[in-house]
């Protein structure tokens, strides 16, 4: 029992068994679970590849004579391959022109459609806020207006119950009479 006692207990987990990846899909599949293990860990999100370019060209160029007459077999292929580097690297310098003015041009859109949409929505902004300021001038005006009714009504009905019952509500459509 004292043997029992004096031996620490290891923490038990549970044991996974060994899986080997065969295809791409169980290879994302236990990368997901790996993360899933611990939600509390942050995911490792690579950064996205930079795209390389092609190699600067070299300073000087050693006597490369090129398809020209007396050039032996194999400086052609010299010559082809160094030409062959400097247009891809002239079309990789087009390439990022294009992209560059690509991108600035819809960036120049892109601020066009948010000017005339803000636009917009001051012109529509500023709408509402007339409407609603005309509803609260009405309500003030109505309301005045039955203040004062009610003001000029009590006084009159005061000195006109003794006349007559009826009230002046406003015209009447009715051919001859009120």
């Amino acid at each position: 029992m004292a043997d029992e006692e004096g031996k620490k207990e290891k923490p038990k987990f549970p044991k996974r068994p060994v899986v080997i990846p065969k295809t791409t899909a169980q290879f994302q599949k236990l990368h997901v679970e790996a993360l899933m293990r611990d939600v509390s860990k942050p995911a490792k999100i690579p950064e996205p590849r930079k795209e390389r370019g092609p190699r600067p060209p070299p300073e000087s160029v050693r006597w490369v004579p090129g398809s020209s007459a007396g050039a032996g077999s194999s400086e052609f292929h010299i010559y082809r391959n160094l030409r062959d580097h400097e247009n891809k690297r002239q079309e990789f310098i087009e390439k990022k022109a294009k992209e560059g003015d690509k991108d600035e041009e819809f960036q120049r859109q892109r601020e066009a459609h948010l000017r005339e949409s803000e636009e917009k929505t001051s012109k529509k902004r500023a709408k509402r806020q007339r409407k609603k300021q005309l509803r609260e001038q009405a309500k003030k005006i109505k309301k005045l207006a039955d203040d004062e009714r009610e003001e000029t009504g009590e006084k009159e009905s005061d000195s006109d119950s003794a006349a007559s019952g009826q009230e002046d509500d406003g015209p009447s459509f009715v051919v001859g009479g009120r």
